[in-house]
């Protein structure tokens, strides 16, 4: 279950409408339970998994309730995020393109550490 949520993070833009987005929202939110309830799951895999999702989870009925104590605790996760909000300078204007969603993610999760005493 979670490699297919892991893998079902790059949809293809041809395949992907406003219905499909609104029903893969609903079944991440509802694996992502299944998952808080299964104590053979480590919390890492679901934090990575809320970190996947970010954007999906903030707008959701599940908030990435992992995601800010894994930072915390790992270290090499917490540069992971921390990394993500920045670009070479030698990145393309399609790399760029490409990131700027998640350096916008990376900043605001580390703005709510922040701000909920991380």
């Amino acid at each position: 279950m979670v490699s297919v949520l892991f893998e079902a993070a790059n949809p293809s833009p041809e395949t992907f409408d406003v219905t499909s987005s609104t029903m893969f929202q609903w079944s991440v939110v509802q694996l992502l339970k299944r998952l808080d309830s299964d104590s053979t799951v480590p919390e890492t895999v679901i934090a990575q998994l809320e970190w996947t999702y970010l954007g999906l989870l903030e707008h959701s009925e599940r908030l990435p309730i992992v995601l800010h104590g894994a930072m915390s605790k790992d270290p090499a996760f917490f540069v992971q995020v921390l990394s993500a909000t920045c670009v070479p300078h030698s990145a393309s204007a399609e790399v760029e393109a490409r990131l700027a969603a998640r350096r916008r993610q990376s900043r605001h999760t580390l703005s709510d550490s922040c701000n909920h005493g991380m």
